[in-house]
């Protein structure tokens, strides 16, 4: 084993003893594609280079198993604000688009025809379903693996970003929208709009198009990666997330790959596409298809969906590529700092803790450019099961 690949995984060693083993051996149960680095467990001395070191009296959790302590969801959003620290809840502040999202959320009810809601709901569900099923009938569970589509519970999980929003006007917000990995622009803030947005692009099944003129844009990174960077929720994560992201912006460059840390690749020249009634996402099973034709009561959004499908599979892992790495506020998990989550175009997500400085050049190497999993770090991941065991997180099945 290289030299490269021995300093990186020798800080990750031994930390959940064998539990590592039994990880590895329930995610390949469940066809999620795990490193096959072999020296988890390495206790020799071969650290090799330098890397920045956390303080020594930071007290993070370094034996309890983290595998399943990521909660699932069926949307994770990242609102833009620029900032790397936020108020302690996002939410409690109802004049900000994440308190505004957050009580649209608890209060969301089918209000413009609900028969015809009810029947598109029906129908899509029925099929969602069905593809689910047909894909994971001959796989058991695995803590901390979830469908986005069948174990989120239609939780919508709100997160601000230290992304700047690409509009000129200053009352515009921007979000990421995950697993459907999108920009959504041109969002207004108020409660209409926000109402609007969540319509349209957060509730299961997106019930309705867009009245507010919301633009959808599919994101150019290879891969998105967010770092837990709240400093007034938890100093851990405003300590370790700088370090990380240092680590990670040299490793990435080191791999010939450019580094977004405000949103500024996005581009808006080209035209935006509509997110289809019925719902959309680039995961293992998409929730729509092109053969799935639209009812009459919908719009048909075939083409729109066929281009961001077209789009999101030429964003390839080659030299030059972007990833695109921002701090976050909450994920939850403090005590496992550092807290670290990879998106992919696939749908596919992971979420790492106990990242130190150390562990990124594997997860640059192992996770984001070959797409497999880290056992050791993984406390849950979105739609990571594969048809295929051979297949990576970054290939569509």
């Amino acid at each position: 084993m290289s030299a490269f690949l021995k300093r990186t995984i020798s800080g990750m060693g031994n930390k959940q003893g064998g539990k590592s083993s039994d990880n590895s051996s329930s995610l390949s149960h469940v066809q999620v594609p795990i490193s096959d680095v072999d020296c988890h467990g390495c206790t020799s001395s071969c650290d090799v280079g330098d890397f920045e070191d956390f303080p020594k009296n930071l007290d993070i959790d370094t034996t309890s198993n983290m595998l399943g302590s990521y909660k699932p969801f069926s949307k994770q959003v990242v609102i833009s604000t620029g900032k790397t620290d936020w108020e302690h809840n996002i939410t409690d502040n109802e004049l900000t688009l994440a308190g505004m999202l957050d009580r649209t959320q608890d209060t969301f009810k089918l209000k413009d025809d609900p028969g015809l809601m009810q029947r598109i709901i029906a129908k899509r569900t029925t099929q969602q379903v069905q593809k689910v099923q047909q894909s994971t009938n001959n796989l058991s569970k695995c803590d901390g693996v979830f469908d986005t589509r069948t174990d989120g519970n239609g939780t919508i999980q709100i997160l601000n970003g230290s992304h700047i929003s690409p509009s000129t006007k200053k009352d515009r917000e921007s979000a990421l929208v995950f697993p459907d990995y999108v920009l959504a622009e041109n969002i207004c803030v108020n409660r209409e709009t926000a109402e609007d947005f969540f319509k349209s692009h957060l509730a299961v099944n997106h019930l309705v198009a867009s009245e507010k003129a919301i633009r959808t844009y599919p994101l150019p990174y290879i891969a998105t990666v967010l770092i837990c960077s709240h400093k007034s929720r938890d100093k851990k994560c405003a300590i370790t997330a700088p370090i990380i992201e240092r680590e990670m912006t040299k490793c990435i460059e080191a791999e010939g790959w450019n580094v977004d840390k405000r949103g500024d690749t996005i581009s808006l020249d080209h035209s935006p596409v509509q997110l289809p009634q019925g719902g959309f996402s680039m995961t293992a099973t998409p929730y729509t298809s092109p053969q799935i034709k639209a009812s009459p009561e919908e719009t048909d959004t075939t083409k729109d969906v066929n281009e961001i499908s077209e789009r999101l599979k030429t964003v390839n892992v080659e030299e030059g590529s972007t990833v695109g790495v921002f701090k976050v506020s909450h994920v939850g998990g403090h005590k496992f700092a550092g807290n670290v989550i990879i998106h992919f175009p696939t749908g596919s997500s992971v979420c790492y803790g106990r990242v130190s400085a150390r562990e990124v050049p594997a997860i640059v190497q192992q996770t984001i450019k070959h797409g497999k999993v880290l056992p050791e770090l993984l406390r849950g991941g979105g739609n990571i099961c594969r048809r295929d065991a051979s297949k990576s997180l970054r290939e569509f099945n």
